[in-house]
């Protein structure tokens, strides 16, 4: 059996079982998959849900924010002082590189919301984040081998290239080149039933306007491009071997972003006329910044 990413990260410690807050507002759950403009999405929630008083602790409990201590490595595990926090009435929002199945330690209500991206992308920028900055995980050997994308993509064994979406939202953790079909269907119903807003990283303004309007906020903050590498290449200068090894460790992942596009598509079109100003405006804002994520 794969194992699971937040099921049980606390050897000896139960799960939530009573839920004694059931009448306070839903707690917002950003699974932040990396490199998916979710910094970006980050600081869009933090202004949305953060309390009137700035308070901060050194367990990263931001006004209400709560910025979940799970790394880009989803070997990452968390401390029991995190899932304390969890269950206290302060929190308001989470953000992090968690995986599907943090409700389970939370007495109260919760809503996910997520961005998943097109995986060509994804890896690519992926490489290239980790090329550039030098307190990241692979780093050293990324550079120090100096490494191709396709180097990378089929020589380092790292969770993140192989399915890194669908194991993120299924809440498992099989080992590398284990993800397989059961997995691809428990994350498609994870996005059906337990996510209020499904976005896609290309679709990034639909996607906050789409949270927007389900979640009840009552406007879009502004929103800005944040961890963006401006001298990232596109998919397009790619060589097709590159892009054939990255599709062949990603194929459900591929799978599960059409699932996730589909949906997000027929949403847009049921609700486009009504949100269209919204729509428009964000955009607007948006493609004035063009970075490269």
């Amino acid at each position: 059996m794969p194992q699971t990413f937040a099921r049980s990260p606390i050897p000896g410690k139960a799960k939530v079982m009573s839920r004694p807050y059931q009448d306070e507002p839903p707690i917002l759950l950003h699974l932040h998959i990396p490199k998916t403009a979710g910094m970006a999405l980050n600081e869009c929630i933090f202004q949305i849900y953060r309390t009137e008083d700035w308070a901060e602790d050194e367990e990263g409990l931001i006004s209400g924010v709560y910025y979940y201590p799970a790394g880009i490595d989803p070997d990452t595990t968390s401390s029991e002082k995190a899932h304390n926090i969890l269950s206290t009435h302060h929190v308001r929002a989470v953000v992090g590189h968690f995986a599907f199945g943090l409700h389970e330690w939370i007495s109260r209500p919760c809503k996910y919301v997520t961005l998943l991206r097109q995986p060509v992308d994804r890896v690519l920028s992926l490489y290239h984040h980790i090329r550039k900055w030098d307190n990241e995980l692979l780093h050293d050997e990324v550079v120090t081998r100096d490494l191709s994308l396709i180097e990378f993509v089929q020589d380092v064994d790292f969770a993140e290239l192989d399915n890194g979406q669908t194991k993120r939202i299924a809440g498992v953790r099989p080992g590398i080149g284990k993800c397989d079909r059961d997995m691809l269907e428990q994350a498609q119903r994870n996005l059906t039933n337990h996510f209020a807003v499904v976005g896609l990283t290309e679709r990034f303004a639909e996607s906050v306007v789409l949270m927007k309007d389900r979640l009840g906020w009552s406007s879009v903050p502004r929103l800005r491009w944040k961890n963006v590498n401006p001298f990232r290449p596109c998919r397009d200068v790619l060589p097709p071997e590159t892009i054939t090894a990255i599709v062949n460790k990603n194929k459900f992942d591929l799978q599960l972003y059409a699932f996730a596009e589909r949906q997000l598509l027929e949403q847009i079109e049921e609700e486009g006329a009504r949100l269209q100003y919204d729509f428009a405006m964000v955009k607007q804002s948006l493609e004035e910044q063009a970075p490269a994520i």
